[in-house]
């Protein structure tokens, strides 16, 4: 016997015609407690061009956006 039964992950909001669909559960995918941390480890002597451009791409996706560099300035005796 079928179970009829399924889920569906939309990538878009969607307006969904549910109604009189008793069975029907449509729940958003923004509860934290589906966050993760994803840590991302690298040997230092790779050297593989795959690896490396991998690498290259989660970093300007994901970590955090930092400032350029800055020049401090040095408070010098007079």
């Amino acid at each position: 016997m079928a179970q009829r039964e399924g889920v569906a992950i939309l990538t878009k909001p969607t307006k969904l015609d549910i109604h009189g669909k008793k069975d029907v559960v449509v729940k958003p995918l923004a509860d934290n407690a589906l966050c993760f941390e994803t840590c991302l480890v690298l040997r230092a002597d790779e050297e593989s061009r795959l690896v490396n451009e991998f690498v290259r791409s989660y970093l300007r996706k994901y970590a955090p956006h930092r400032l350029g560099p800055t020049q401090l300035e040095l408070k010098l005796p007079a």
